[in-house]
């Protein structure tokens, strides 16, 4: 996964850890995401949630 990718995930799936090793903060990682991604994060956690992959 490119870096983008990591943070994102990261975001989504509430990993700070995974964050921190990126070397990224919360608000780094917000950033460089963008409006349009973290407004989509809440449905895809929904959705990994639902299918129990997380």
């Amino acid at each position: 996964m490119s870096t983008g990718e990591q943070v994102a995930v990261a975001l989504a799936l509430n990993r700070a850890d995974w964050l921190k090793l990126a070397g990224y903060t919360m608000a780094e990682a917000i950033e460089r995401t963008g409006l349009e991604w973290l407004a989509l994060m809440p449905g895809i956690e929904r959705q990994l949630r639902d299918e129990g992959l997380i």
